[in-house]
């Protein structure tokens, strides 16, 4: 997730202290001149809140007179949120119960007249994140973006794949078009690609949120809670125990959230579980196929366990999409030469010489030697 949660006990009542002190007014002058995103995008940091839960610093975005949404990560089991305003107060917020088993839940809160979030499909043109800034306390629009992969139609869960920038504290906050538009809500990133959750997703939310679904709603929070805090406790782990590596999968299982997912199988990975690792990457996968870091982890794995025609059909996809990661150019030229696929070994080398012609050279001695990796 965007947020680092192994720090969240002991960052907890210093960042609310922070927030206290250093919380500026969203409609100052002086946050204004901080924004140098289009008008319609620095007007619509109003409509993302600090919020503070289970995780102690994210973001939420108004859809309503008294509702918001953020991601359920940022929410886990917890009933409760507490919700930072612009006038510098707080207010009490709740968690409304859903059987919706995406990264999604509503929260209902009193809060004082204000814009409220436009929603969009269009993903044309600029991304901007919108969402909490830990360092400034306050709400931000980042630099902006563009899209990679646009949200499968065929995969309820997949999302917006993009590259506009976002930072710790922006999980449940908004990804807008250039018109100021809300197209996402904002979940995870890394490596300069980030991801949301499409706002079609809302409706489903809100079609199965209520009371009548508090025993799923329940369930699914503490099912987040437990993997996400196995997660902490493993996250710098070269070594698994059995029993850790067990209790990791069944508590993550559960989620079936794409990104918990993909942590497991990275954590399963350092700790040279590869095959327990590559079927958490197929499962991640399985919720979102277009999900890029996924798709990298998947091929480092699949390329450590030497399954390297499976590989192929994920190269052919990366290197469409993210043809200037020099990771995927290098597998290119290696798996073409362990598997003498010359059509693969062409595509490598051209995207080399596009790229990164500083590494042609060696790429073309790489591909005379006589030594076959992976042989």
């Amino acid at each position: 997730m965007s947020n680092s949660p192994s720090l969240r006990a002991n960052l907890l009542s210093f960042l609310l202290l922070l927030s206290s002190i250093f919380w500026f007014p969203l409609n100052t002058a002086f946050a204004k001149q901080l924004c140098s995103a289009p008008a319609a995008v620095c007007a619509s940091q109003n409509i993302v809140f600090q919020i503070s839960s289970f995780d102690p610093a994210a973001s939420a975005v108004r859809i309503g007179k008294d509702l918001l949404v953020t991601n359920r990560h940022v929410v886990a089991d917890q009933k409760t949120v507490k919700i930072y305003l612009p006038s510098g107060h707080t207010s009490a917020a709740i968690v409304v119960p859903s059987g919706y088993s995406g990264d999604l839940v509503l929260i209902q809160a009193e809060l004082d007249d204000g814009p409220i979030a436009e929603l969009s499909n269009s993903l044309e043109g600029d991304l901007f994140t919108v969402g909490l800034d830990q360092r400034a306390g306050q709400i931000k629009a980042y630099k902006p973006g563009k899209l990679l992969i646009g949200p499968d139609k065929s995969y309820q869960f997949s999302r917006i794949h993009h590259t506009a920038i976002s930072g710790p504290g922006n999980s449940g906050g908004a990804l807008l078009n250039s018109q100021g538009k809300v197209v996402g809500i904002t979940t995870s990133g890394g490596s300069g690609r980030s991801e949301a959750i499409p706002v079609k997703e809302i409706l489903a939310l809100k079609t199965l949120s209520g009371q009548k679904f508090s025993k799923e709603h329940q369930q699914f929070g503490e099912n987040y809670r437990d993997c996400i805090l196995w997660t902490e406790k493993l996250s710098r782990n070269r070594f698994l125990s059995d029993s850790n590596a067990q209790g990791l999968k069944n508590k993550c299982r559960l989620t079936q959230n794409r990104q918990l997912l993909e942590l497991t199988a990275q954590i399963l990975g350092r700790a040279n579980r590869l095959s327990a690792s590559a079927l958490f990457f197929e499962q991640s996968l399985e919720r979102d196929p277009g999900a890029i870091n996924a798709r990298l982890g998947y091929l480092v794995t699949l390329h450590l366990l030497g399954r390297y025609s499976d590989e192929v059909k994920l190269l052919e996809g990366l290197m469409q999409i993210i043809p200037r990661n020099k990771m995927v150019q290098r597998f290119a030229l290696q798996v073409g030469k362990i598997l003498d696929n010359q059509e693969l070994i062409e595509d490598g080398l051209r995207l080399i010489k596009t790229h990164a012609p500083e590494n042609l050279p060696a790429a073309k001695r790489f591909l005379k030697a006589k030594i076959r990796p992976g042989k």
